[in-house]
C-alpha cells in the first residue's frame, strides 16, 4: 500500500540536511528537531527491545505457572493444539507473528517521526536563511528550497493520509481489548501488568503521532 509514494518520499529526503542547525535550543537548552533526529532511531529500537523483553517475561511466567500449555495469544484452530509437535509449531508461529507485528508497527511509527522531524528542520533552515538573505540570487535559492519543502510535505501527506488509519484503528482496538482484559483478569497480577504495559505502549505510539504532527503544524 502506497509503496510508490513512499519510495518517492524517501527519494526527496536525499536533499534534506540539518547539520547546520543546533542540536539544542540556545535559549531553553532543550533538544531541537535536529537534535531529536539521531534519537528517533535509537528510541525505536529500544522500544522494540523493551516490548519484546516484557512479552518474553510474561510468556515465561505463563509457561512456568500453567499446565494447560497456553499459546502466545488466544486463537481458534480446527485441530487440537495441545499435543506435540503441533503445540510447539503453533507457539513458534505465534511468536514469530508477535515479533513481526511489533517490529513493523514500531518501525512504521519511527519512520513517520523521522520524516516529520526532517520536514520541521527544513522549515527551520529556510527561516534562518531568510534572515541572512540580502541578494536576489540567495532569495531565489530560498524560494526553490521552499518549493522543495512543500513538495516533500505534499508527498508526506499523500503517503500517510490513508496509511495512518490502520495504526490508529489498531491503537484504538488494542486499548479497548486490553482494558477488557484487565477487567477479566483482575486479581491476576501478571496478566494485569501485561495489559497495562500494552496500554502504555499504545498510548506512547498515539502520543508520537499527535506530538510530531502538532510540531509540524506549528512550523
Amino acid at each position: 500500500l502506497k509503496k510508490r509514494q513512499l519510495n518517492d518520499l524517501l527519494t526527496l529526503t536525499g536533499s534534506c540536511t540539518w547539520s547546520t542547525l543546533p542540536a539544542r535550543d540556545p535559549d531553553t537548552g532543550g533538544l531541537t528537531m535536529a537534535g531529536r533526529i539521531p534519537m528517533i532511531q535509537k528510541l525505536t529500537w529500544q522500544s522494540i527491545v523493551l516490548i519484546m523483553v516484557s512479552h518474553a517475561v510474561h510468556q515465561t511466567h505463563r509457561l512456568a505457572t500453567r499446565n494447560d500449555r497456553p499459546l502466545v495469544f488466544n486463537a481458534w484452530f480446527p485441530f487440537d493444539t495441545t499435543g506435540s509437535p503441533v503445540y510447539e509449531l503453533v507457539y513458534l508461529s505465534q511468536t514469530i507473528t508477535t515479533l513481526w507485528f511489533t517490529v513493523t508497527l514500531t518501525s512504521f511509527i519511527g519512520l513517520y517521526a523521522m520524516l516529520v522531524a526532517m520536514g520541521c528542520t527544513q522549515f527551520q533552515k529556510l527561516g534562518a536563511a531568510l534572515q541572512k538573505t540580502d541578494l536576489e540570487g540567495e532569495l531565489r535559492d530560498c524560494i526553490q528550497q521552499h518549493q522543495h519543502i512543500l513538495r516533500f510535505l505534499s508527498e508526506l501527506q499523500d503517503t500517510y493520509r490513508l496509511v495512518l488509519l490502520g495504526p490508529f484503528l489498531l491503537i484504538a482496538c488494542g486499548m479497548c481489548v486490553n482494558t477488557f482484559s484487565i477487567l477479566l483478569s483482575w486479581g491476576n497480577a501478571m496478566e494485569t501488568l501485561q495489559a497495562l504495559t500494552l496500554i502504555l505502549a499504545l498510548s506512547c505510539q498515539l502520543y508520537v503521532y499527535c506530538w510530531f504532527g502538532n510540531e509540524l503544524t506549528q512550523q
